[in-house]
């Protein structure tokens, strides 16, 4: 028995043997070959069509209707005004007078100016009717001695018939002059009359008045201050008072880049106003339509009723506005796009499993998906979810359903 089991384990050492060189060659076969679970594992979606609608949530704020900084026409000193922040004005109500002694006297340097071409003319009209006079004694006179002359040659000497002519001559020449003096004397006399009305215009400035109704938000002159002309410049004109109408107010809302092409004057919005707790609804009013450079926004504007006076100025408001609904484009979640300044990018599984970045053209963006105008097809592969350890080239094995 005990040869016979010397014999079987000897036999099973020899097989074992003879078999070990194949296991070998096979454990290294598995090694080279990566395994599969070895590769990343993603999640993919495919573009559909989608119907893609998104109301926006934005923040505006109120601004007054119409607003004013009345400046004064004339320089002086402040000689009254009328009203203080908070008082309400009507249109054309006096709001300050302006002390400006040297346009009274600029007047009745006009006036006196004015009276003495007055003067002038009534002068040049008088030599005018005496050089009148004078030409019809001297054309009479010139006229009488040569009937003479012709009745009785020689009766009459040549040097008087030529002084006749000459004092003729003369008062044709004075009496052009007079009418050219009465001329001059006209001309002054309305330059002179055009200074006064220029002066009585700007002696009309001295009354501030305001331009239209609403309410004082600033004053900022007392009476006695030195007040410049409006025309000079902001950091030495001090206007007096800054007038707001707040019957109405615009407010003002930033549209970001992404949603300009969705809006419209009259896209209805729902406004609600956190300060007094209510909420109306409007319409977009009015787009400025120019993108500015360094927000990538523009300003839209809701028309906004305030008969009451309960909205002030500088408060703010959230706005829900409906942007356009698009129907039927094609679409993909919003967690497979990447954005990267301002440039919208996908990660591709190709066929051989490696991922490829794309770029993408994109339009209407939803809560949840966002159009595809161009850069993939339905066939592609999108991965969705963490894709911060990817890169393109890797290779990836997706996720199965």
């Amino acid at each position: 028995m005990k040869r016979v089991y010397r014999r079987v384990l000897c036999a099973a050492a020899l097989s074992l043997a003879a078999l070990s060189p194949g296991c070998e060659r096979a454990s290294e076969v598995k090694a080279a070959a990566p395994p599969s679970d070895a590769l990343p594992v993603v999640a993919v979606v495919s573009p559909s069509l989608e119907t893609l609608s998104r109301a926006v949530e934005l923040t505006g704020e109120f601004r007054p209707w119409q607003q004013v900084d009345l400046h004064a026409k004339v320089a002086g000193y402040l000689a009254s005004i009328t009203v203080d922040a908070g008082s309400p004005v009507r249109a054309g109500q006096l709001i300050g007078t302006i002390q400006a002694p040297e346009l009274e006297s600029e007047m009745l340097e006009a006036q006196s100016a004015a009276q003495r071409h007055t003067a002038e003319e009534a002068i040049a009209r008088a030599q005018i009717e005496r050089a009148k006079a004078q030409i019809g004694v001297a054309k009479a006179g010139h006229d009488r001695l040569l009937a003479v002359n012709r009745k009785e040659p020689g009766l009459v000497a040549a040097q008087e018939v030529d002084e006749a002519l000459a004092r003729l001559r003369t008062a044709e020449a004075d009496h052009n002059a007079a009418v050219a003096m009465l001329g001059a004397a006209r001309q002054s006399v309305a330059s002179a009359q055009a200074r006064m009305q220029r002066i009585a215009t700007m002696m009309e400035y001295r009354k501030i008045t305001a331009p239209f109704a609403g309410v004082v938000t600033k004053r900022f002159a007392d009476p006695g201050s030195m007040i410049q002309t409006g025309v000079a410049s902001q950091t030495q004109a001090l206007p007096l008072v800054r007038i707001a109408d707040i019957s109405r107010l615009r407010l003002a809302v930033v549209i970001p880049e992404h949603v300009v092409s969705q809006m419209r004057v009259g896209s209805p919005v729902e406004v609600r106003i956190p300060a007094t707790g209510k909420s109306l609804s409007s319409r977009v009013a009015r787009i400025n339509s120019t993108v500015a450079a360094n927000s990538r926004s523009m300003e839209a504007e809701v028309d906004v009723p305030n008969p009451s006076g309960e909205i002030v100025p500088g408060m703010v408001a959230d706005i829900a506005l409906a942007a356009a609904t698009t129907a039927q484009r094609l679409s993909l979640p919003l967690q497979a796009v990447s954005r990267r300044g301002g440039l919208a990018t996908v990660l591709i599984v190709k066929a051989d499993g490696a991922v490829e970045e794309r770029r993408l053209d994109t339009g209407v963006e939803s809560d949840t998906h966002v159009e595809v105008r161009s850069g993939v097809s339905v066939e592609d592969r999108i991965i969705v979810g963490n894709r911060a350890l990817l890169r393109p080239g890797t290779k990836v094995q997706v996720k199965a359903n």
